[in-house]
């Protein structure tokens, strides 16, 4: 057995996608012949973790401590940001200069794990490989030091872009973060990530192999032993399209997109577990009011999995709000880790989206359901649904995207990536 160290700042009993990839992809890693250890840290949360507690190293703390999102809900502890860099963070928020490949977990998750190295190296075996995840950026900053340190190839993996999203701030500051990336990706061996689109962007930027690694889904992930579903009695007595879990600012012109189609279809209502933030929540039930469908738009709070399970399986349709917006390439390429989650679950998927959205491509291997990005097509669609004409999805097809397919493709490249580093030296 060979031993990889996953460095990533989200992982289980936090209960976030982000946590997700690493939390239950490990389990595979070890039955294809490497042992996963894990460098996180400490939190609170409901996901199972996979491997035994004695293999992740705990250090500093996650700045989520509630899995309601919402300002109030953030570890001050964790986020906090002291002294000279607390007041240049400030200065440079302030001019518009952000930067996604250094981040405020510099001073403090770094300064956690890194001054307890050497400790560190004696609490684990010999190492042979680092796989390190952003975000944050920090996390990658650990993987290319411990790999230094360590003297072993690593992997940057890649859930979401860093200094190549075009999140709102001035050119200058994307030029000076795409190079501090490069910078930071020099001694990488390899990259992956989650999406063709983005793999493309990585490679295409920063001159190196970047493969994809979908984020799955996994057996695990839904309860195994069922209870007798008890409808909850806020949902509405008719068919149901249902969504759990956060929001995000791009997403909410596909969730309005979507409340005008119920204005138009009657008798089907939206059901919604939020994991907030309240300031989205709010301005979704003021639009429902607003179009005269806040009786058939429901929200709920957040609850255990075992209530998302029945009520996703018993859903007419599981409904996945992104980014309709097609003025940037990154976009196209967010595949969000619930698609994969709520594939294997028997309603078909309403993926609202950009018109050459990835999901699309998956959804169309799957025959899962459907990328839908304007209401005469929604609209026929739920009809569709409504008549039991939507197609049956293939088994086949679903299980090449589990994350026991694609924890096998990550083995292959750690054994491609140690053997490639093993002939250097050889050579050297």
């Amino acid at each position: 057995m060979k031993n990889v160290l996953i460095i990533s700042y989200h992982f289980p009993p936090i209960n976030n996608i982000a946590a997700r990839r690493y939390g239950y992809m490990v389990n595979h890693f070890e039955k294809n012949g490497w042992t996963p250890w894990v460098i996180t840290t400490n939190s609170e949360g409901s996901l199972p973790q996979e491997i035994p507690e004695e293999r992740v190293i705990r250090l500093g703390h996650h700045f989520q401590i509630n899995e309601k999102i919402d300002h109030s809900k953030i570890s001050k502890a964790a986020n906090g940001i002291k002294g000279w860099p607390r007041l240049a963070h400030a200065v440079l928020r302030k001019l518009n200069f952000r930067l996604k490949a250094i981040d405020r977990y510099l001073f403090t998750w770094y300064k956690d794990v890194w001054k307890r190295r050497h400790e560190i190296k004696q609490m684990l075996p010999k190492i042979d490989l680092i796989v390190a995840t952003f975000d944050p950026a920090t996390a990658l900053w650990l993987g290319r030091n411990f790999a230094n340190f360590y003297n072993v190839p690593w992997i940057a993996d890649y859930r979401d872009l860093a200094a190549l999203h075009p999140v709102a701030r001035s050119r200058f500051a994307q030029f000076i973060d795409v190079r501090i990336e490069r910078k930071l990706l020099a001694t990488a061996s390899r990259l992956t990530t989650v999406s063709e689109s983005l793999a493309g962007l990585l490679s295409s930027v920063h001159g190196k192999r970047c493969d994809v690694i979908y984020n799955g889904w996994d057996h695990g992930e839904w309860p195994q032993d069922c209870k007798e579903y008890l409808p909850i009695r806020e949902i509405p007595q008719m068919p149901y399209l249902y969504y759990a879990g956060r929001f995000y600012e791009h997403q909410i012109d596909s969730v309005k997109l979507l409340m005008m189609v119920l204005k138009e279809v009657g008798n089907i209502a939206l059901v919604i577990r939020s994991l907030g933030p309240s300031n989205i929540e709010i301005e979704i039930n003021e639009f429902g009011k607003k179009i005269h469908v806040d009786h058939r738009v429901v929200m709920l709070s957040s609850c255990d999995y075992q209530t998302v399970y029945h009520e996703a399986q018993h859903a007419m349709a599981n409904v996945i709000f992104e980014d309709l917006c097609m003025d940037d390439p990154w976009s196209k390429g967010t595949l969000t880790g619930k698609l994969f989650t709520l594939l294997p679950l028997r309603p078909p998927l309403i993926c609202i989206a950009r018109a050459d959205s990835e999901m699309g491509r998956i959804l169309d291997i799957t025959q899962k359901g459907k990328l839908l990005y304007s209401v005469p097509e929604m609209i026929q669609y739920i009809e569709s649904i409504a008549k039991l004409t939507a197609p049956e999805s293939i088994s086949n097809a679903v299980n090449q995207f589990s994350r026991e397919v694609q924890a096998e493709k990550m083995v292959k490249m750690f054994n491609e990536v140690t053997e490639d580093k093993a002939q250097c030296e050889q050579f050297a």
